[in-house]
């Protein structure tokens, strides 16, 4: 291990053990439900998200509508990609030639990442 690798490491423990406390104290008060300053800032988008959704917070989810949300969250991922392989020659902003995946090898990576395979 060459000195710039033990730096590095040595600098990423010393920025994780600073991170422990003020994480720490912000997931207690995300489960804990209480007020915080990312909430007060990002609170008026979730609720507008919550809204387009039809999601109630104060609501808890069965194991029925769980499921349902899970696969089609997965669906519209795996959608996503598709269409993300699948044109991506015409993409805005992509001005490098890129052309487009193959179906099939478009098929199997949404597959693999709607997966986590």
């Amino acid at each position: 291990m060459s000195s710039n690798e033990i730096i590095q490491v040595i600098a990423y423990l010393i920025i994780l053990t600073l991170c422990v406390k003020p994480l720490g104290n912000y997931m207690a008060n995300v489960f804990q439900e209480k007020e915080n300053i990312i909430s007060k800032i990002l609170g008026p988008i979730e609720k507008i998200i919550y809204k387009l959704s039809g999601c109630d917070s104060s609501k808890e989810m069965g194991w029925k509508e769980y499921t349902f949300s899970l696969l089609a969250f997965n669906l519209a991922g795996f959608l996503f990609l598709m269409f993300l392989q699948l044109f991506q020659s015409n993409l805005p902003l992509l001005q490098d030639g890129i052309v487009n995946v193959p179906f099939n090898l478009a098929l199997n990576t949404a597959v693999s990442f709607v997966t986590n395979t």
